[in-house]
């Protein structure tokens, strides 16, 4: 679940160089810093989105329960009307139907903390290459013009 974390927010190459590091007698805490980011972090953003995925897998335990009570309860042919069922078997089907609702909103909710967490990292990369590259490209100009600045300033003495 770790590696397919690593992979998910930071992509296959870091998990690769990570691994490069592994091989070459670095500690698994440092190689996975180099190549994701601190590792308190890590443990800290691996927490929450395990716990957000076991409770989405929990929801979606008891949804599954749900329905197979569900389709117990309910009449086996659909000509068959509601009269048939016994007051508490009717109460019980709507009981379970009303969780069956609420445990699919909260499988919702967590769903979308995922994909807002996806989001977050998605808008956190654009604003990488929208800023930083540019600042990248124009510190390197900088440090040229720079460097042709010196050169010129030594050939002229």
């Amino acid at each position: 679940m770790v590696i397919e974390y690593v992979v998910e927010k930071w992509g296959m190459s870091a998990l690769q160089a990570a691994l490069m590091d592994l091989g070459n007698d670095v500690p698994i805490n440092d190689a996975l810093a180099k190549h994701t980011e601190p590792i308190e972090k890590l443990d800290e953003s691996f927490a929450a989105v395990s716990i957000r995925r076991r409770i989405e897998l929990q929801l979606q335990q008891q949804l599954d329960v749900l329905e197979q009570k569900l389709n117990q309860l309910q009449p086996s042919n659909p000509g068959a009307d509601a009269k048939a069922l016994s007051r508490e078997q009717q109460a019980e089907l709507l009981h379970f139907q009303q969780e069956k609702l609420a445990t699919r909103k909260s499988l919702r909710n967590v769903q979308h903390q995922l994909n807002a967490d996806i989001d977050a990292l998605g808008l956190r990369l654009k604003a990488i290459n929208l800023l930083a590259m540019p600042l990248l490209v124009i510190l390197v100009a900088i440090v040229i013009a720079w460097r042709r600045w010196a050169r010129r300033r030594i050939s002229v003495r």
